[in-house]
Formats: structure tokens, C-alpha cells, sequence
């Protein structure tokens, strides 16, 4: 039987969905999911959640996490050049929007952290170019010992 507590990694991951969304970069935001854009389709950012780590606070009812989220910007131009050049705009804009509240809005969450970004992914859609850009970050969260929720 599910207790129906929401882990603090869940709550952050919401968050930063939410600053995306709030800050109106592309067409979509998605969570949880990875989708590949069609022609139909406009700009999208997946956010991706990764591993999650506990730090133990030796003596303390508190502890540390962090979650490694991917953060994937995909995007279709008519062309390479402009398909890079507004994948790396809308990084920018994604670090801005993240970084003008490291926090997500949450009390718990201690630090947004960006880990970088490896290559672009580009490739063919129809008369159009594709790209996929892939920022990583680590969500660095306080939360009970016992209990993950509070």
C-alpha cells in the first residue's frame, strides 16, 4: 500500500519543471519521458531524472541527497547553422532560469549545480535538421533520515 508522501528528489524534479515551464523557452516541458520531435511537433525540453545518492551526516536526524537530472533540449531548424546556434541560446537560457533560483523555490534544496553538456545529437527530420542537446545537472537536497519525504 503506497503511502502517498512525495520524495523530496520527486518534489525537486517537479520544481524544475516548473521553473522551466515558468520561464517559456519552447513549446513543451515533459518530465520522466524522452521524446524525439516530429515534424509536427515544436521545441521541446525532456527532463530526465537520474541516479540519486544519499550522503549520510554522521549524528544528525538530517541528510543529504542529490539526483542527476538530464536536462535535453530538442529543437528543429532548416538549417546546421541555425539549429546550433539556438540549441546553445536556449542552454543559456535554461542555466539562466535555473540559476535565478538555485534553490527551485524549495526550502529543502540546497543547490542547483550544472554538470555540463556532451556533444550535440544532430540528424535528419524530412527537410528539416534535428538537434538534441543534453544538460546535466545535480539537485542537492536536505531531507529526514527515516523518511525521504520530509
Amino acid at each position: 500500500m503506497r503511502s502517498g508522501k512525495k520524495h523530496r528528489a520527486k518534489r525537486a524534479l517537479d520544481a524544475l519543471v516548473g521553473v522551466l515551464r515558468a520561464a517559456e523557452l519552447v513549446d513543451d516541458v515533459a518530465a520522466g519521458r524522452q521524446r524525439r520531435l516530429s515534424p509536427e511537433h515544436g521545441d521541446v525540453i525532456n527532463v530526465l531524472p537520474g541516479s540519486l545518492t544519499r550522503h549520510d551526516v554522521e549524528g544528525n536526524t538530517l541528510t543529504q541527497s542529490d539526483i542527476v537530472v538530464a536536462i535535453l533540449i530538442e529543437i528543429q531548424r532548416p538549417d546546421d547553422e541555425t539549429l546550433l546556434e539556438d540549441l546553445y541560446s536556449l542552454l543559456v537560457d535554461v542555466v539562466a532560469a535555473i540559476n535565478a533560483d538555485e534553490t527551485l523555490g524549495l526550502p529543502f534544496v540546497i543547490a542547483a549545480e550544472e554538470l555540463g553538456a556532451p556533444d550535440p545529437e544532430l540528424g535528419d527530420a524530412g527537410e528539416r535538421v534535428s538537434g538534441v542537446l543534453q544538460s546535466r545537472w545535480r539537485l542537492l537536497f536536505q531531507h529526514n533520515r527515516l523518511d525521504p519525504s520530509q
